[in-house]
């Protein structure tokens, strides 16, 4: 990585290696791109990459796969909204209300969704798309894989919305991965948490 200051800016250049590792980005086949930055961006990004402890050129990258796969389709449909917004909501209504909204949703949007960003629908398209919901909403989770069965997943999402909230996440989820699973879609939720277990038809 290089750069060069020049008229109140900063040229970045981007650069990978070349790596049989498709799951990784920073490993990915790439070429060389110069960027020109605004000094103030670039402070905050190099800030950003030190807390994180990965390098600028990680981090950019990141940044940009972010925005092709997931920001530049999903926005017409996603938004954000305030926590307080969104568990204020949910409590007042009950459980198999909530349920009903989950189904309601995902019938009205699912599909678009998971389409739009990747043109397809199956098992993994849905777990990539959710990883990148999961990134976009800055959430903690961890997303793990079954040493023993490769095809289940499990993702544990800390939301600590309450438990409606869990509910209504665990649900939508469920929603997505059914049609897509080879397997009943099990979850555990409480006030601070989210466990979903999915397995992919193979």
């Amino acid at each position: 990585m290089c750069g060069e200051f020049k008229r109140g800016s900063f040229l970045l250049n981007v650069t990978e290696n070349n790596n049989n590792n498709n799951n990784d980005i920073s490993h990915k086949r790439s070429e060389n791109v110069s960027l020109r930055l605004n000094k103030e961006i670039l402070a905050k990004l190099k800030t950003d990459a030190e807390q994180k402890q990965i390098s600028l050129n990680t981090l950019a990258n990141q940044v940009f796969d972010f925005y092709v796969n997931f920001t530049s389709s999903a926005s017409a449909d996603l938004m954000p909204a305030p926590k307080v917004a969104l568990t204020d909501l949910v409590e007042g209504y009950s459980e198999d209300q909530l349920k009903a909204h989950a189904e309601r949703v995902y019938n009205k949007v699912g599909l678009d969704i998971i389409y739009q960003l990747r043109g397809k629908y199956d098992f993994r398209t849905v777990l990539d798309v959710w990883d990148y919901r999961l990134k976009a909403s800055g959430i903690p989770y961890k997303h793990t894989i079954d040493g023993q069965n490769k095809d289940r997943h499990t993702f544990i999402i800390q939301y600590s919305m309450g438990k409606k909230w869990s509910l209504v996440v665990a649900e939508t989820m469920k929603r997505y991965f059914e049609p897509v699973s080879s397997k009943q879609v099990d979850y555990t939720i409480t006030d601070n948490m989210v466990a979903i277990s999915v397995e992919g038809k193979g």
